[in-house]
């Protein structure tokens, strides 16, 4: 039987062959459990709310920026809850770059869907449902990529530099007709700063 690890033990300065509990050439199970506990540090979960109120439909033309992440945050995972849309409603999760322009934010449409696309939320309400990969676009040895990587699965060019920041952005695909739906959409990164 052999014993493999993660990149996560890298760190450890030994060889990664042997076994966990100590054996020949292996990382002992307290510097594994040490290594586990301090790795990440920088470890951050954001979570946005947004409510489309009682009078209100989310329209195929509406966009909710939920979040914003830097070029070298590590993406570990994206949980999306709401409730119940209604007789209606699918949904696209995507990504926007975001720039400062003159004062305020310039939002530029990177890819509409890399990560959810026309997610089906009138069937019945989401809790805490994975959509990082739901579209098929990122595949799941992305996790933990950074942000500029994770973008260039889809229609953009970037480098770890550009741009500032990307927004992970909520649009309907199909209207949504439910009163006060809230939607909940909950980034864990790794900052990268």
């Amino acid at each position: 039987m052999a014993t493999y690890y993660s990149d996560i033990f890298s760190g450890l300065g030994r060889t990664t062959a042997g076994t966990a509990a100590g054996g020949t050439g292996g990382a002992t199970i307290s510097n594994l459990f040490q290594s586990t506990q301090n790795a990440h540090a920088r470890r951050r979960t954001t979570i946005a709310h947004f409510r489309v109120d009682a009078d209100e439909d989310l329209q195929t033309t509406d966009v909710l920026h939920m979040l914003v992440l830097k070029p070298m945050d590590r993406l570990v995972r994206l949980r999306l809850t709401c409730g119940d849309a209604g007789t209606t409603g699918d949904i696209n999760i995507g990504l926007y770059t975001v720039k400062p322009d003159q004062g305020t934010l310039l939002f530029t449409l990177s890819d509409a869907d890399l990560f959810a696309s026309a997610l089906d939320v009138n069937a019945a309400a989401l809790t805490w449902s994975d959509v990082m990969h739901e579209s098929g676009t990122v595949p799941i040895n992305y996790i933990g990529s950074p942000m500029w990587e994770i973008a260039n699965l889809g229609d953009g060019t970037f480098t770890n530099e550009e741009p500032d920041s990307f927004a992970i952005s909520i649009a309907a695909s199909e209207v949504t007709t439910a009163d006060n739906l809230d939607f909940i959409l909950v980034a864990d990164y790794i900052a990268g700063d």
